[in-house]
């Protein structure tokens, strides 16, 4: 599995290619201890201003996407599992085979940031820069739901993953 939000964060550590860029965008105020850029302070930055936002994935989202390629090349399975939140909105979808979307009951994705300390206010503003959830799948090969319990999904994923894989 490659992981789009690990590579992003990857980019907002010192020494990344793109990082110096990051900084410059957003200031000085959003480096915190060791160089190291402070995450809390970017969202708060880029998801109450569009604009903004948009900058900043005009720089991370190259150096992810480079390093989703890098990664696929080295890797001698398969099948490559990618996870990017953004798959769509990106327009990354338009390299993958199959696309996957999980879904979740709005009042459980509420609760499950809300535990992740992510107020209501910053939850509606990061839901409002992404696709909407019914538009994500209408464009996914399959949905994967995930309201009950991880015993669940953890099935429905290897169902979904044994039908993927079955000989033609």
């Amino acid at each position: 599995v490659i992981d789009a939000d690990r590579l992003a964060h990857e980019a907002l550590r010192p020494g990344s290619p793109v990082y110096l860029r990051i900084v410059a965008l957003l200031g000085p105020a959003c480096v915190g201890a060791r160089g190291k850029l402070g995450r809390e302070k970017i969202a708060a930055a880029v998801f109450q201003n569009p604009a903004m936002r948009k900058k900043l994935e005009a720089l991370i989202h190259p150096y992810v996407f480079r390093r989703i390629r890098e990664e696929c090349r080295k890797s001698a399975k398969q099948i490559k599992v990618l996870e990017i939140p953004l798959l769509f909105e990106t327009g990354f979808d338009s390299v993958c085979d199959l696309t996957v979307t999980v879904e979740a009951k709005p009042a459980l994705i509420q609760k499950r940031l809300a535990k992740k300390n992510f107020s209501k206010q910053e939850i509606k503003r990061r839901q409002k820069a992404q696709m909407p959830l019914a538009e994500k799948k209408k464009r996914s090969d399959f949905v994967i739901h995930n309201s009950g319990t991880l015993k669940e999904v953890r099935r429905r994923v290897k169902i979904l993953w044994n039908e993927i894989n079955r000989p033609l």
